[in-house]
């Protein structure tokens, strides 16, 4: 019988080409063998786990957890599995495989449209100025969060919003960040002023 599996293991984008691998210590267990696999190799059947496929050795014999890979390729999905290693560089039952991806990007070109007041029964409300953002889709992205100032007002799975209720007069600041499911909240973009004008009535 096989000495047991490595358990606790779990990933965390560091950034877009690092990512931090842990798992809990294993007893008895004197060092580690940690596996990686690319997600664009063929055995990997679309976004699945795969038990089978080429994994190569990434650190052999690494003492404790735990591992930082480093210089991955951007937007890549990779496959861990780690192995315990005991008396006689006896290598024990697999771990759980798990996957992850470095941080996303920002989104490009942030932008925003027409700045209008909003306008109800056929009048003008200057007080609710809405602001129209739209931005380049982000490859992996499974939704985007928008912040208004540094406060996160939205949260938005097509690459467009409207802020509304904005006061005349005031200045704005936008951000957006793409959020991926694997590898969670991505970079952001930098602010994007937008001015709300001041439009006497008369």
């Amino acid at each position: 019988t096989l000495p047991p599996a490595p358990t606790g293991v779990k990933v965390k984008a560091l950034n877009t080409t690092s990512l931090l691998i842990q798992w809990d210590l294993l007893k008895g267990a004197s060092s580690y063998n940690i596996y990686r696999v690319k997600s664009t190799t063929n055995c990997i059947n679309g976004d699945h786990l795969v038990y089978y496929c080429d994994y190569k050795i990434i650190a052999s014999n690494w003492e404790s957890t735990p591992y930082v890979d480093l210089n991955l390729e951007k937007d890549t999905i990779y496959f861990y599995k780690i192995h315990g290693v005991f008396r006689n560089s006896i290598e024990g039952v697999q771990s759980k495989i798990i996957k992850g991806r470095g941080k996303l990007g920002p989104p490009k070109s942030l932008r925003h449209g027409l700045i209008s007041p909003k306008q109800i029964d056929g009048r003008i409300h200057f007080n609710n100025y809405s602001v129209p953002l739209n931005w380049d889709h982000v490859s992996g992205a499974d939704w985007y969060y928008i912040y208004l100032d540094g406060e996160r007002v939205a949260k938005q799975f097509e690459n467009n919003y409207t802020q509304q209720h904005l006061m005349q007069g005031h200045r704005y600041n936008f951000t957006v960040t793409a959020y991926s499911i694997i590898a969670g909240e991505g970079l952001e973009t930098q602010p994007l002023e937008a001015k709300i004008p001041i439009v006497w009535r008369m």
